[in-house]
């Protein structure tokens, strides 16, 4: 870090997802970013007991003020990124099939600092034309894959498709590439 990573936590001490203590579990979090940098700095404001302070902010660094409740920004050489509380506390399914909630703030806040270090936007290229699961139009396996792209995209990839034949070479902006299941012999 050259400079220091401003984490703005919009979240009340009321705020919890199905139970789950959101704002104690982020602060303890953020307080372990914190930990390893001096230049990592964590402020908390309440907009239910702070109303006058958050929708100050909201207005300063342009924010929905209706997103204020449950959302962080993350800020960086003049840069930010919004992570909304989706991405912090997740559902999944445990092993009966019942939805539960899952904190996931290391993963989403590792991911908009990364994305506010480097602006460039990385690129994944996905394989078509060799029998693979289908990411971009409906078939086989469009709905695994359908969820994957929007995974990769939720972490700020731009996706793409890729026909790869013998021949062609990888894209140089690709910074991952994705070959779904292919069946059919590159050529």
């Amino acid at each position: 870090l050259q400079d220091t990573v401003l984490a703005t936590i919009f979240f009340t001490a009321q705020d919890q997802y199905e139970g789950y203590p959101l704002l104690f579990r982020t602060r303890e979090l953020l307080q372990e970013y914190a930990a390893r940098t001096p230049r990592f700095q964590a402020v908390f404001v309440d907009p239910a007991n702070e109303p006058v302070r958050a929708r100050e902010l909201a207005e300063k660094y342009r924010i929905d003020a209706t997103r204020l409740p449950m959302t962080i920004m993350i800020s960086y050489q003049g840069r930010r990124i919004l992570v909304p509380v989706e991405a912090v506390l997740q559902k999944e399914n445990d092993t009966l099939g019942r939805p539960h909630p899952v904190f996931k703030g290391e993963s989403a806040f590792t991911s908009a600092l990364m994305r506010l270090l480097d602006p460039r936007t990385p690129v994944a290229y996905i394989t078509t034309g060799h029998g693979e699961f289908e990411a971009f139009n409906p078939g086989k396996g469009a709905r695994v894959m359908s969820n994957f792209v929007a995974s990769l995209k939720a972490e700020g990839f731009e996706v793409r498709r890729f026909f790869l034949s013998g021949a062609k070479a990888v894209p140089a902006d690709c910074s991952c590439l994705i070959i779904p299941g292919a069946y059919i012999p590159f050529g």
